[in-house]
């Protein structure tokens, strides 16, 4: 489960809650705190905005070496 971060609908702030399942991913318009609940086994990577040209380039070279 993750929880934020805050945003003002109206006159009130509101922290999104969103259920993420295996493999999931969520990207966030705008920064902020944000609090995640994990149950047993669960594992969170935090990748920041510049880092996914070097991920795309990585995933593309370790394709590439399967046969």
């Amino acid at each position: 489960m993750v929880r934020g971060p805050l945003d003002w609908l109206a006159d009130t702030m509101l922290a999104p809650e969103q259920r993420l399942g295996p493999e999931q991913r969520l990207e966030f318009a705008s920064g902020g705190w944000v609090d995640l609940q994990a149950g047993n086994g669960a594992q969170v990577v935090l990748l920041p905005r510049e880092s996914q040209q070097l991920v795309r380039r990585v995933a593309r070279y370790l394709h590439n070496l399967l046969p």
